[in-house]
């Protein structure tokens, strides 16, 4: 089975993808440990 193309991705998600790295790249973004991440969502639910 070859998922690729059974389940292309959308145009957009290309154009996304590119936008988050320019935003990393330029320190915009705060990367956490997904240890860390789990911790805040779920404070912000609670």
């Amino acid at each position: 089975m070859d998922t690729e193309t059974e389940y292309p991705s959308p145009a957009w998600h290309g154009t996304e993808l590119k936008q988050t790295e320019q935003e990393f790249l330029a320190g915009q973004i705060e990367v956490l440990d997904w240890q860390e991440a789990k911790k805040e969502l779920r404070s912000r639910f609670e």
